[in-house]
């Protein structure tokens, strides 16, 4: 699994029936409980090159994140990317603009340019993320527009928490994954 505590966490909370953005003391350590349970079915906790483990053969399954898994895919077509039933999650990417940045003018410029369809779209074939800029997807290679991991369908979409500021919350996780961590 992957080697952050909310990445492990969702996974946790979503196999229970509870949302990935869960506050609620009682489902967090359910969800503690589950993690400490699975432990011992675990290779490791593994953030850096768990795409070339799975890539290579010498893991079986791995928890990843969508980019990074399209990789392991790429390096090797008997990998195939799953999003559990129990759900998945969703998140956005964003550009501010500081109020008193000191070139203003640049910074938008550099954002109408990121923005123009033809660029997102090869910003989507590079890190093979999702774009939401209108027209991009139509200039995307058809392995890129029709692929599931990066834009998944409207059911896999409605099925997925959107991660949120978990707040006060994030007490509980931080507790919970001390004690995961700290598991044998």
């Amino acid at each position: 699994m992957l080697d952050n505590m909310l990445a492990a966490y969702i996974a946790g909370l979503q196999v229970n029936g509870f949302s990935a953005n869960s506050s609620d003391p009682a489902e967090i350590e359910r969800a503690t409980e589950t993690l400490i349970a699975q432990k011992p079915l675990l290779a490791g906790y593994n953030s850096t090159n768990f795409a070339d483990l799975v890539s290579s053969g010498e893991a079986c399954i791995v928890e990843s994140w969508s980019s990074s898994v399209l990789q392991a895919i790429a390096d090797n077509p008997d990998v195939v990317y799953v999003l559990p039933e129990e759900g998945g999650t969703m998140w956005i990417d964003g550009y501010s603009v500081l109020k008193d940045a000191p070139n203003k003018d640049a910074a938008y410029k550099f954002l109408s340019y990121i923005l123009r369809p033809e660029v997102a779209a090869k910003t989507t074939e590079l890190t093979k993320t999702a774009t939401v800029v209108s027209g991009s997807k139509a200039l995307l290679p058809p392995e890129i527009a029709n692929n599931s991991a990066i834009f998944p369908d409207e059911a896999t979409i409605a099925n997925a928490d959107f991660i949120l500021d978990l707040g006060e919350a994030m007490k509980f996780y931080q507790d919970g994954w001390t004690k995961v961590k700290a598991a044998q």
